[in-house]
């Protein structure tokens, strides 16, 4: 029952996973979208995912602007309260 439950919060939040092992979330961090996007495919690959368990770069973004804010700077698209963990 413990898998199931698992696999169906790791369907229902894709990047939950990654920021919590990954990532450090906090106000003042911040993250530029494609630095963001190769850490993801990074800690994806490192966990096994394959290809259709992965976020494509369209859906990742999606995703994580639903939970971060989105910035366009002169240096590209950054997302605010986000980094890698340290």
């Amino acid at each position: 029952m413990r898998t199931a439950t698992e696999g169906y919060q790791s369907e229902s939040d894709p990047l939950g996973a990654f920021l919590a092992e990954a990532c450090t979330v906090e106000p003042a961090a911040h993250i530029g979208a494609q630095a963001l996007y190769d850490h993801y495919r990074a800690w994806a690959v490192s966990h096994g995912l394959n290809d259709k368990e992965r976020l494509g770069a369209v859906a990742f973004g999606r995703k994580a602007s639903e939970r971060f804010t989105r910035s366009h700077t002169m240096a590209g698209k950054v997302y605010l309260g986000v980094a890698k963990a340290r």
